[in-house]
């Protein structure tokens, strides 16, 4: 068993010999956990918002997957998006790190 008293989550090994990666995990080796926000939350038809994963266990830096509008090719920690006309999108994120991929997290917004 490996242990490292500044690594308090645990380690994970992952990949295949003789290219493996030792990685130090936070939280206790648990996947993320994703609370979505947009800002503005409620922007007019033709708008911007900022749509961010905030999510704990440290995520890997391109380790998100967004389904829904714009965001679907999107594989960061936050995606800026509009619609030019009213209605709702519903947006899902996913993040990763090396415990292992959390479950999806839904946000809607509402274009007015």
């Amino acid at each position: 068993m490996l242990v490292d008293p500044t690594c308090p989550g645990g380690l994970a090994l992952s990949g295949t010999p003789p290219n493996q990666i030792l990685t130090c995990l936070t939280g206790g080796g648990a996947t993320p956990v994703c609370a979505p926000t947009a800002n503005p939350a409620a922007p007019a038809a033709g708008e911007s918002t900022t749509i961010s994963a905030n999510c704990s266990n440290q995520p890997n830096a391109n380790g998100y997957v967004w389904s829904g509008g714009n965001c679907a090719s999107v594989t960061g920690s936050s995606c800026v998006t509009k619609q030019r006309r009213p209605g709702t999108v519903t947006f899902t994120i996913k993040a990763s790190n090396a415990a292992g991929q959390g479950a999806p997290t839904q946000l809607s917004v509402t274009w007015h």
